[in-house]
């Protein structure tokens, strides 16, 4: 089994490795919080760069894997031990907003924060960075409206200060660039009934036993779907143990994923049978008779699903399965 001490030092090693790369930046000490008043700090290690010439305390905390629901647990404790700003209420929420993601970084001299705390004298400027392995999309923007760095192992980083600015921006790395720790699993058996299931009842507040009356999946299958989107931050939630009802508050990011599990998908191969009749209709009726008696699941799709919704068509030939 792999040492998680040992993974984060690799991190943190990949981290400053990073920040040496950047033109007109040197990193000087590295300070493990081990034991002393500190200790009780949220974050872990201390790490003092020069970044345009402006002094950086880098407050350092490491996971393994950050999703909304964490990162808006740290940022409080984060902020508060950074004499940060205050959070805005309407700013700390985790649905995506639009914004114009670059795949290069810049270092700025320019921008200020207009909110930053008055730094004492010869002290160097107190900035929280979390660093993960993985850190979802969602949990990166959010980050970055509150002004919290991070870096993740697939090379983004984030870090804002009064007159300087770094940004790299990469897609996020296993296993988070599809669903969180369930990537491509959440859309395949019955765990994609839950999810048609919370789609099409989007508008609706519905709990375990609800969802498992919609799908006959199990409870244990529909709460391993929840966890999942409730971890992305998709999710709302009232109530507490049986009354626990949960909402879908983005049902386009969960169907743009859906999406592109299906588009990263190989394509099905296809089997040909030919069987002869000059009536498609009595050919479908055969086929739901035939695999009704064999128990078999199955779906009509492509063209003659279409032409049920809307028959345009005037002559099909092959009828697909």
């Amino acid at each position: 089994m792999t040492d998680p001490t040992e993974n984060n030092n690799d991190l943190l090693e990949m981290f400053t490795d990073t920040l040496r790369t950047l033109q007109d930046v040197t990193v000087g000490r590295v300070h493990h919080i081990q034991s002393g008043p500190k200790r009780d700090l949220p974050y872990q290690i201390e790490v003092e760069i020069n970044l345009a010439g402006n002094r950086l305390l880098l407050l350092i905390v490491i996971r393994q894997t950050l999703y909304p629901r964490e990162v808006q647990g740290l940022m409080w404790q984060l902020m508060a031990a950074s004499h940060g700003k205050v959070i805005d209420a309407k700013h700390s929420n985790l649905a995506p907003r639009d914004v114009t993601e670059g795949n290069g970084h810049g270092v700025n001299p320019t921008i200020q924060r207009t909110d930053a705390p008055a730094k004492e004298p010869n002290q160097p400027y107190p900035v929280p960075v979390l660093l993960a392995h993985s850190i979802s999309t969602n949990a990166r923007e959010l980050l970055r409206q509150q002004d919290i760095g991070y870096f993740d192992s697939g090379g983004s980083l984030f870090i804002t200060a009064p007159g300087a600015y770094v940004f790299f921006d990469y897609p996020a790395p296993k296993p988070l660039n599809l669903l969180g720790a369930y990537p491509g699993k959440l859309f395949t058996d019955k765990r994609a009934e839950v999810i048609h299931a919370l789609l099409m009842n989007h508008e609706h507040w519905l709990g375990v036993n609800d969802l498992a009356a919609i799908t006959k999946a199990s409870p244990a299958t529909i709460s391993q779907v929840l966890a999942a989107l409730d971890r992305l931050g998709w999710l709302e939630t009232h109530g507490l143990g049986p009354a626990k009802k949960r909402q879908l508050r983005e049902p386009g990011a969960l169907l743009d994923a859906w999406c592109k599990k299906l588009t990263n998908d190989k394509p099905l191969s296809l089997r040909r049978y030919y069987v002869p009749t000059q009536d498609l209709n009595n050919l479908i009726e055969h086929m739901a008779q035939v695999f009704e008696v064999n128990d078999v699941g199955y779906a009509v799709t492509h063209e003659v699903a279409a032409q049920r919704y809307t028959p345009y068509l005037t002559h099909l030939s092959q009828v697909r399965v």
